[in-house]
């Protein structure tokens, strides 16, 4: 509290005594009445202190009027009223200023100007020459006759002190002052001696009222060149020498008296003063606007700079967005086309499934009355010749079915650990001695290549099928080249969304033959479709290939281009232990036993091939069994629950309406847990093995089967199951 005081206080002190000093200088120039001068520059003095320094200076402005009133003339009431006027004046013109004009900053534009010589220097000064002058008349220190004359001269003195001292006071101390090169200093110091010699000239040298006006020109000259604090300098040292000559001489405004003289002299510099101030700050804003212009366009270079570079970087991201969104969709009409494929491989894999189902039952037919006509003609030679075309014919059928379920992925696997490149160089002795001297083959192996875990014969079938199709595509000869390689799934799942994060071994098989288009390409692994001439090939070759690839967790696509030969890729994850995988023990043929028949047990035989059942009942009770029949799921449980305990073997096809095999057995095992059917299925899948190995089931019929094979079978169930079934059944 102590530090904020003294600044104040000194601040107070030395604010009185500057105040009280001008007023003094000034009273020296009062002719008319002691305490009324034509010059008064303490009233510029205290409106630039409260305009720069606040209102809480007023204290020493009320009290140097005070002391210069008392020590003046009159009493403390006259010098009270003439102090209060005085300090009235000064914030009434501070505050105008303020509010109205810009405050310190006024004489930075020329309405401001303007505004500042209304309120301060005209306004508030008649205030204050209004509130002094009536203080002397109420005093009697000055007749009232004489108030108009003595108002003017105070009025007139306080408006100069304000127009010439607060602008020079205000802008040297609240304004930056404008930086003097080493270039401007001569020019700087020659409109210093402009001004001197001028004004000596004007006011100090001599009677010459035609030459007064010449103190305008130094006045422009600092307006433009330096600015309002060139402006108000010029000004000051103008003031100076007019008030000097005009002490000495009167000139170069001649009046019947030095009052009125000097107040047409500070009339005069007030004048040229404000003008020259107006046009300074007329040049400060357009200096100021040529400025910020300046800046405007440089701030607007730079922006547009900063904007073409903003829109150069966008349109690279713009155009790296657009590149991966293409690369994105190209990426996506891949996996479309992939995911068409796979579902179009599975439609027609389903297709193929049911056909093969359908197609087995009808060999099974063909082949079951083959073998009956076989047996009831012995020795019929012609007879035998044709039947065993047919036999053949039927396993031809039987090896296309086949060929079906491997693309309906519906075929059994035998998987074994496998290394591909001991199985490519079995495969290429086996093409060396069946492809024509033509065509080069050539293995490039990976000598660390991973083993995989697969169906040795159906990765081989596979293979087989595709170097058949390229020894097809190089009719007049060529290069087969055959590799291996290791690749691991996260660069594989680039091209195959399905690939897991293991490795894989590939095998890509390149030819150098005719190649296909697009149109081709995209119907490549279609089943039954071939650009061979008829006779020349069945369309299945890479449609198998396809499901024996996927049906082992593998992928399997081709690059081709006509006249550029084809490669195929074959990728096939690496060997990993699986559960439940067995090698097959089921025998492949039927061996014959010395006695195969019967001893009157029921046979439950169940199938949907209505010619297959009848057939299947004449040869049973040929053989010696009595048989009953069903050709669905649901009949074949009401059979079984009707004659469970005398029923010693169930003969049971898988593909059945209305309950499948599967839900039937579920069915049958519910009523007596111990049946062990035979399962009979053109299609047996790979877990049957396990059913077999574990006593769930007798054993499995493979379709199309001859007599020799179903009857060691039933036979085999039915020396098992003794002791369960019951004579004493009827034929039902």
């Amino acid at each position: 509290m102590l530090r904020q005081k003294l600044p104040l206080a000194a601040s107070l002190a030395t604010l009185t005594a500057v105040y009280f000093c001008a007023g003094k200088f000034g009273l020296s120039l009062a002719f008319f009445n002691p305490s009324a001068s034509p010059v008064w520059p303490a009233s510029g003095i205290a409106l630039a202190a409260l305009l720069l320094w606040g209102y809480r200076l007023w204290p020493a402005i009320f009290l140097g009027a005070f002391l210069l009133s008392i020590s003046t003339q009159g009493t403390i009431a006259t010098s009270l009223g003439i102090a209060t006027g005085n300090t009235l004046e000064a914030l009434l013109g501070a505050w105008l200023m303020r509010r109205f004009a810009n405050g310190p900053k006024a004489f930075e534009r020329a309405r401001d100007i303007f505004k500042f010589v209304l309120l301060a220097a005209m306004l508030s000064t008649a205030f204050g020459a209004t509130v002094g002058v009536t203080s002397l008349s109420l005093g009697g220190f000055t007749p009232w006759e004489h108030y108009q004359t003595i108002w003017l001269t105070w009025w007139f003195g306080d408006m100069a002190g304000d127009l010439i001292l607060t602008p020079l006071i205000v802008i040297w101390v609240a304004q930056v002052p404008p930086r003097l090169t080493a270039k401007r200093i001569p020019e700087a110091l020659g409109l210093l001696v402009a001004t001197f010699t001028i004004g000596s000239l004007i006011f100090v040298g001599g009677p010459s009222s035609s030459l007064k006006y010449l103190a305008l020109p130094p006045l422009i000259w600092a307006a433009f060149r330096f600015g309002a604090h060139g402006t108000v300098t010029s000004a000051f040292v103008m003031t100076a020498l007019a008030l000097m000559g005009t002490m000495k001489t009167l000139e170069p405004f001649t009046a019947p008296n030095a009052n009125l003289s000097l107040l047409l002299l500070q009339l005069f510099i007030a004048i040229i003063t404000v003008t020259a101030l107006v046009l300074a700050a007329v040049v400060s804003e357009r200096t100021r606007a040529e400025t910020a212009l300046q800046k405007a366009k440089d701030e607007l270079t730079r922006a547009n700079e900063d904007l073409e570079k903003r829109v150069r970087h966008r349109t690279e991201d713009l155009e790296r967005a657009n590149s991966a969104l293409l690369q994105k969709f190209a990426e996506e009409k891949k996996l479309e086309q992939r995911l068409h494929q796979v579902q179009m491989m599975d439609s027609i894999g389903t297709l193929a499934g049911g056909i093969a189902h359908d197609f087995n039952n009808v060999l099974n037919v063909i082949k079951g009355y083959a073998s009956l006509l076989s047996l009831e003609r012995d020795g019929d030679h012609e007879l035998t010749h044709c039947l065993k075309i047919i036999d053949a014919t039927v396993d031809r059928g039987a090896a296309t079915v086949q060929q079906l379920l491997t693309v309906a992925r519906k075929n059994e696997r035998r998987f074994a650990s496998v290394d591909l490149n001991a199985l490519l160089e079995g495969l290429k002795g086996q093409l060396a001695k069946s492809f024509p001297p033509t065509i080069e083959i050539t293995l490039q192996l990976d000598s660390d290549l991973y083993p995989v875990l697969a169906d040795p014969n159906q990765i081989h079938q596979a293979l087989l099928n595709i170097c058949l199709n390229a020894r097809d595509a190089m009719p007049e000869g060529g290069k087969l080249v055959i590799r291996t390689g290791k690749v691991f799934g996260a660069k594989l799942h680039e091209r195959f969304t399905d690939a897991k994060e293991r490795p894989y071994a590939f095998i890509t098989v390149r030819d150098t033959g005719t190649g296909m288009d697009e149109a081709t390409k995209s119907r490549a692994f279609e089943p039954f479709f071939t650009t061979k001439e008829v006779g020349q090939g069945s369309g299945l070759g890479l449609s198998v290939a396809y499901g024996i690839v996927g049906d082992h967790g593998g992928f399997l696509d081709l690059t081709s281009e006509p006249n550029r030969g084809t490669t195929v890729h074959v990728y096939l994850p690496h060997a990993e232990r699986r559960r439940g995988t067995l090698e097959d023990r089921r025998p492949r043929g039927a061996r014959l036993f010395p006695n195969l028949r019967g001893t009157g047990q029921i046979v439950l035989f169940v199938d949907d091939e209505i010619r297959q059942v009848e057939l299947m009942r004449k040869t049973l009770e040929a053989a010696g069994y009595r048989v009953l029949t069903a050709t669905d799921g649901l009949e074949a449980v009401e059979r079984f629950s009707q004659y469970k305990d005398e029923i010693a073997v169930v003969v049971l096809d898988i593909g059945l309406p209305k309950l499948n095999g599967w839900e039937a057995l579920q069915k049958m095992k519910e009523i007596d847990p111990t049946i062990k059917p035979i399962i009979a299925s053109g299609n047996i899948p790979p877990h049957v093995d396990a059913l077999v190995a574990n006593g769930e089931l007798s054993t499995v019929l493979r379709k199309p089967y001859g007599f020799n094979e179903i009857l060691e079978k039933i036979a085999l169930a039915a020396k098992s199951s003794a002791g369960h079934a019951r004579a004493g059944v009827g034929n039902p």
